[in-house]
Parts: C-alpha cells; sequence; structure tokens
C-alpha cells in the first residue's frame, strides 16, 4: 500500500473480505495498534521518503535543535499537512483491522516496537544527517506531482517508485535505511514465515514489499 492513499484503505478492505483470511499482519506494532483505535496514528514512522525530505531541510536550515526534536517536528508536519487535507495516514491499517474482526482473522501485530523503532532512528540520524546534507537523491526523487496529490500518492504504490525512494534512502541515509526498512522488513517476514495460519493477508507499506519477499525466500530456503 502507500499509507497516503485512500484507494489502498478501500483496496485492503476488499481483499481481506475477498480472501477471508485466517488472520491478518499489519505494519504496526501493539503500541500502534492502540494509539490507532484511540484516534490516530499521527506520529507514527511511514511515508519514509518524504518524512526524511522534510527533515533533511530542517536539519540544513541549522536550526541547531536537538535531532529528537528535529524528527518529531518532522513526522507532526508531514501528517498534519495530510490531515489539513482531509487525508488520514495509515487508514490501510484501520480497514484492515475492521475487515480482520468482520470475517473472524487474527490481527497480529507484525512491525517492531515503535518506541525501539524511534529511538533507533534518533541514532541512525546522528549517523547519518552531514551524509544526507551532501545527498541530492532525497530532494530530487523523480515523481511527477503535476496531476494533483491523489495521483502523486498513486505513484508511491508501484513497485519502481518505491525500489527508486529506497535506493536513495540506502545511499544518502544507510543506518536510516537499516532501523525504518531492512530491520522491519525482517520481523515482519519472520512473522508471516512462522506463522501456522491457513491463509494469510499481509498489510505494508509498497517500500516493505521487496525486502519482505526476499527475507521470505532466504528464511525458505535455510529450513
Amino acid at each position: 500500500t502507500a499509507h497516503i492513499s485512500s484507494s489502498s484503505a478501500l483496496e485492503v478492505r476488499d481483499m481481506i473480505v475477498k480472501e477471508r483470511p485466517s488472520g491478518v499482519m499489519v505494519e504496526l506494532c501493539p503500541k500502534r495498534i492502540q494509539k490507532m483505535k484511540d484516534g490516530g496514528l499521527g506520529d507514527s514512522p511511514g511515508g519514509l521518503g518524504e518524512m526524511l525530505k522534510v527533515l533533511l531541510r530542517g536539519l540544513g536550515s541549522g536550526g541547531g535543535l536537538p535531532m529528537q526534536r528535529l524528527l518529531e517536528q518532522a513526522l507532526k508536519g508531514f501528517y498534519g499537512n495530510f490531515k489539513s487535507m482531509g487525508i488520514e495516514p495509515g487508514a490501510e491499517f484501520k480497514n484492515a483491522i475492521e475487515a480482520a474482526e468482520e470475517v473472524g482473522a487474527k490481527v497480529i501485530a507484525g512491525d517492531i516496537d515503535i518506541t525501539l523503532t524511534m529511538e533507533g532512528l534518533t541514532r541512525a540520524l546522528q549517523q547519518d544527517w552531514q551524509q544526507m546534507l551532501a545527498c541530492r537523491e532525497l530532494l530530487d526523487l523523480d515523481i511527477d506531482h503535476s496531476k494533483g496529490f491523489m495521483d502523486t500518492a498513486e505513484q508511491l504504490k508501484s513497485r519502481g517508485k518505491a525500489a527508486q525512494i529506497n535506493a536513495a534512502m540506502r545511499k544518502c541515509a544507510p543506518h536510516v535505511y537499516e532501523v525504518m526498512i531492512e530491520d522491519r522488513d525482517r520481523t515482519m517476514a519472520g512473522y508471516l514465515c512462522r506463522s501456522n495460519h491457513r491463509k494469510m493477508v499481509g498489510v505494508v507499506g509498497m517500500g516493505h514489499c521487496v525486502g519482505i519477499e526476499k527475507a521470505w525466500l532466504e528464511y525458505f530456503m535455510n529450513v
């Protein structure tokens, strides 16, 4: 999915209702599931490429804010922009949980604990920020904004765009990429590989698909 795509949210619900799996894994940890039930995911990681573009501009401004504070501002600003347009980032997860409950499927929180992820992200940014400032790839991603926001959001659902964003992230912020993509890919793939459910649906961002598939294949090749 794309976390800011309204069509992704609808597609997730349709898929779960159609397939009627016994388990649904979502790209959330238990804390984030509870936060969603309490009213939203507005300060949770997702849409990493665009969020880091916001953060990179903040780092370049020379304001001298601590890394943790810059990170908090970048996340809030990133999600606040979408909410002001009536878009709820992560709506596909809400739909996935509701659809899972409707068909009697177990909801599996497949992601790393948000506290650990944010702590790791803060450390990674401290390691990567100078390299990020010198790297243009994050600011020059080939995404066509000319047709409006919704069309831009749909572009993020393509494997090609996801691969482009991930490649830029790996080059410009390797430690951030490890924390936000690779570690979480392996964790979510582990839940899928070890599952004893007859049929499962996994609901994850497009940027995680290739890594999850790779970890999946490596797991079964080594069994």
